[in-house]
């Protein structure tokens, strides 16, 4: 499943099926539209406001293969989540555990085993490689973001 960050809303539509929360539960949608920035779902099993409200705040998940193919080097949060992060030179630095959306670039939640986070933005010059067959996101951490360095 994909999850609703990937702004790829039209696989979103009449007749379609969608999951809410996490596991997510499956709903027919009768209807889509946009309201004051946000999309609002009128669903087949759900007959009246206050019946809806169970929903409110709930993600939005969509099968994978109901989502348009992306370009090259572009990704579903969904993708990226839980993957390993490894320096370039193989040392294990936890895994994806967030995804932080800041406007100009993501940053990615990166936690050890022992709690420790570190914060790696999603740009080229530190995200070196993603593997999703591997489940492997190979880095180059720039100097002076990982304490002690």
């Amino acid at each position: 499943m994909v999850d609703a960050y990937s702004g790829r809303l039209k696989a979103v539509e009449p007749d379609s099926v969608v999951f809410l929360g996490d596991p997510g539960s499956s709903h027919s949608v009768i209807s889509i539209r946009a309201h004051q920035g946000r999309f609002l779902l009128r669903l087949a099993d759900c007959s009246d406001r206050n019946q809806a409200e169970q929903f409110r705040g709930l993600e939005v998940r969509i099968l994978m293969e109901r989502t348009d193919p992306l370009p090259a080097g572009v990704y579903y949060h969904s993708q990226i989540l839980g993957l390993e992060v490894v320096e370039s030179g193989g040392r294990g630095l936890g895994e994806v555990s967030e995804i932080l959306e800041t406007g100009g670039n993501d940053v990615y939640v990166v936690r050890a085993a022992n709690g420790a986070e570190l914060l790696l933005p999603a740009i080229s010059s530190v995200i070196l490689e993603i593997d999703l067959e591997a489940k492997l996101i190979r880095v180059a951490i720039p100097q002076g973001l990982e304490e002690g360095k």
